[in-house]
């Protein structure tokens, strides 16, 4: 049997990214042997992942160049995918309206597939999350995030002002020791509502939700026009209403 070929991928950060390149971690996985550096803050997500052939490394000591842009044997730049695709400069975010999918374009992949490969769902932790919060089935709620950024990046929160929302509970999403992100999905699975932030909480929305559920995405106070907001359209399912841009 022949050794499978190394291959490093360029995608340490941000948290939505390493959700939403999984699925073409896990095509190429079929036939090389994959190697995924990953930030020391989100390490903590590849626990989720362990049904993958995809080898995590903590990216502070399996040192790799962020800025390496080249598209080249044995390395897989995620991280530069449209300036690869255009031949850009590296620095050059004229395509960032494409820079989700591009990812997926790069290796000729279909980038709504990226659901075809889900993180393990841990559903012990998300019921207990449930039941923290003291949700029911019966009872209605709707479910708020105004938070987004991380460690490496800063955060930040946007305002979300809910009019109409009639006799609904309203839960609003905060950091719970002991819990996750993705420990929120049977949280956000049995909404009858949610509304979030453009943040990585839109990937683990869009991965355990149904069609039933209401979907609704901000904009950053940081983000004009519809900067933010385009990236996800390729990607994200259909049934999201974009609040606050117009033409997207």
């Amino acid at each position: 049997m022949s050794k499978k070929e190394t291959l490093i991928v360029n995608q340490p950060f941000g948290l939505g990214d390493i959700l939403y390149v999984q699925n073409i971690c896990n095509h190429l996985s079929q036939t090389k042997r994959v190697i995924y550096p990953v930030s020391p803050e989100f390490m903590w997500i590849t626990e989720y992942y362990k049904h993958l052939e995809v080898e995590y490394r903590n990216r502070d000591d399996f040192p790799i160049a962020y800025d390496d842009h080249e598209m080249k044997r044995g390395y897989l730049p995620l991280r530069f995918a449209s300036q690869v695709i255009y031949s850009l400069w590296k620095w050059d975010f004229s395509h960032d309206a494409t820079v989700m999918e591009d990812k997926y374009h790069l290796i000729g992949l279909d980038p709504q597939s990226w659901r075809e490969t889900l993180w393990k769902r841990k559903e012990e932790k998300e019921l207990e999350l449930f039941n923290k919060l003291g949700l029911s089935e019966d009872e209605p709620y709707i479910i708020v995030n105004t938070m987004y950024g991380s460690a490496t990046v800063g955060t930040g929160e946007a305002p979300i002002d809910l009019k109409d929302t009639g006799d609904k509970k309203i839960v609003n999403t905060s950091y719970v020791d002991g819990y996750t992100l993705l420990d929120w999905g049977l949280v956000y699975e049995k909404a009858s509502e949610v509304h979030t932030v453009s943040t990585a909480t839109c990937w683990v929305i869009d991965g355990v939700c149904s069609d039933k559920t209401k979907k609704f995405i901000y904009p950053r106070p940081n983000q004009p026009d519809n900067e933010g907001f385009l990236p996800l359209k390729k990607s994200l399912s259909s049934d999201w209403i974009f609040v606050g841009v117009d033409d997207v």
